[in-house]
């Protein structure tokens, strides 16, 4: 518990507060008055035939504390690993989120970004007195035109406030140790002839959006500017040496497969696991857990394994499975009376052949024996789009998704990273291309199904649709 007097924090009256945290952040704020400097009255008045009472004008905490609430709150989260950024390129190389659309004129400027050159060109740190300091206005007189106060620390005991580096000063010098001072960080405006210099050095923001890793450049390098000669023995020799690797690791791989779980057995029947888990080490893949997770199976609910692949940022949970384990009887019961309520129509019809489909491909399986009270439900129903219907399998439904966090933002490189890699090609490879840019895109067939979930998942899971030629009963599967 921290005890500090308002009137010691921009409050205008005395007023003693009890301030309560389960970290001790915020100690260096208990200051007590000393009865030193003006105070406004505690008598109510009577204002446009009205009685006001000043206890409701203290209501809210002065504008002051907050603002010494939140540098404290700052400080800590930098003490934490949190990463402040000026620049446009500062917070394109740490931002959660691909910011290439923007950059490349692809999306309107609905987000908040850095400009190019930052705003100011150093900071000064003063250590200002309490209660008898200048007024901010005051006290930014003496600084050029544009400087503000950026940051703004309470501060109580003795302290030094080095000058010498150029970048803090003091303003007056601590004796006593109940002194109280703010120490104020000011911004000081870049000149104009500084600012000029800076803005010539800065590349375009479309310069920024296409600074490709160097492992990408070197693959467009290889393919478009490289011999072709090169290339074909590069990819022949890779082909060559995997391929008898892969002749080696047979028995292995038997073995590896006979291990798995039997509902994964049948997914991944053919598939060179261990192989795979050679080819990314060689590679330096980040992920060194990856093939360990394929072979298990992914779970669906609680903190997804952190890749070292994706950008940082944090998503946690809303709930934890065991809240939502308590919640699925009411929550199934509701899915289960959508379900049954759907249209017999032919987009139904081709959602049940496409689930027959996938049933005697042992993709999934039917339950006719649990309780749907103690599993949780979500419902599978079907998307047309054009001349294909899409099978959606929606867990949002019922909250499910609710229960899944992550560390990562995973990202899909889509036509904006096309975008960039042709734009780099061009910038930087026009003159070596001798022939047209030519590409080919791929997808796969069954996308979601390509990986089994864990036994929790399976375990707990159930997908529920709507069977014509079951009698309009409800089926589970996963």
């Amino acid at each position: 518990m921290t005890l500090f007097d308002n009137c010691c924090h921009g409050g205008t009256r005395k007023k003693a507060t009890a301030w309560w945290a389960t970290v001790d952040w915020f100690t260096q704020l208990g200051a007590r008055c000393d009865g030193s400097h003006f105070h406004e009255k505690w008598n109510a008045e009577f204002i446009n035939g009205k009685v006001v009472f000043p206890t409701h004008l203290e209501a809210a905490y002065p504008i002051l504390l907050c603002e010494h609430l939140a540098a404290i709150a700052k400080i800590k989260a930098l003490e934490l690993g949190a990463i402040q950024v000026q620049t446009l390129e500062e917070q394109t190389q740490h931002a959660p989120s691909s910011q290439d659309r923007f950059l490349l004129d692809m999306l309107p400027r609905g987000r908040k970004f850095k400009p190019l050159v930052s705003e100011f060109g150093y900071y000064e740190k003063w250590a200002i007195p309490l209660p008898h300091g200048p007024s901010d206005a005051t006290f930014l007189k003496s600084f050029p035109k544009g400087a503000k106060i950026t940051h703004r620390q309470f501060y109580q005991g003795v302290f030094r406030v080095d000058g010498s580096d150029g970048e803090t000063k003091p303003h007056e010098t601590c004796h006593s140790e109940h002194a109280k001072h703010e120490i104020l960080t000011v911004g000081v405006p870049r000149a104009a002839t500084d600012f000029l210099d800076k803005a010539v050095q800065a590349e375009h923001p479309r310069a920024i959006s296409i600074r490709l890793f160097d492992s990408i450049k070197s693959v467009l390098r290889d393919n478009f500017a490289c011999d072709d000669y090169a290339l074909a023995n590069e990819r022949t020799s890779f082909l060559w040496n995997w391929s008898k690797r892969a002749k080696e690791l047979n028995l292995a791989e038997m073995e590896f497969h006979n291990n798995l779980g039997p509902h994964l057995q049948h997914l991944w029947k053919g598939k060179r696991l261990l192989l795979l888990k050679e080819v990314l080490e060689d590679l330096g893949y980040p992920d060194r857990t990856l093939v360990d997770a394929i072979a298990q199976g992914f779970t669906l609910h609680g903190w997804m394994t952190e890749s070292n692949v994706f950008p940082k940022d944090t998503k946690r949970p809303e709930y934890t499975i065991e809240m939502f384990q308590s919640m699925a009887k009411g929550l199934s019961h509701m899915i289960c009376g959508q379900v049954n309520g759907t249209a017999d129509d032919k987009l139904s019809q081709t959602t049940w052949a496409s689930t027959l489909e996938e049933l005697e491909k042992n993709l999934v399986w039917r339950d006719v024996t649990s309780d749907y009270d103690n599993v949780i439900l979500a419902r599978r129903f079907g998307l047309q789009q054009k001349n294909k219907v899409r099978v959606i399998d929606d867990c949002s439904i019922g909250g499910y998704n609710k229960t899944y966090g992550t560390k990562e933002k995973l990202r899909v490189h889509a036509i904006d990273q096309l975008a960039a890699y042709l734009s780099w090609l061009r910038t930087e490879l026009a003159d070596e291309i001798d022939d047209g840019i030519v590409g080919r895109t791929y997808d796969l067939r069954s996308a979601y199904k390509q990986f089994g979930v864990s036994s929790k998942t399976r375990d707990l899971l159930r997908l529920s649709w709507y069977g014509t030629q079951i009698n309009r009963n409800l089926a589970y599967l996963v």
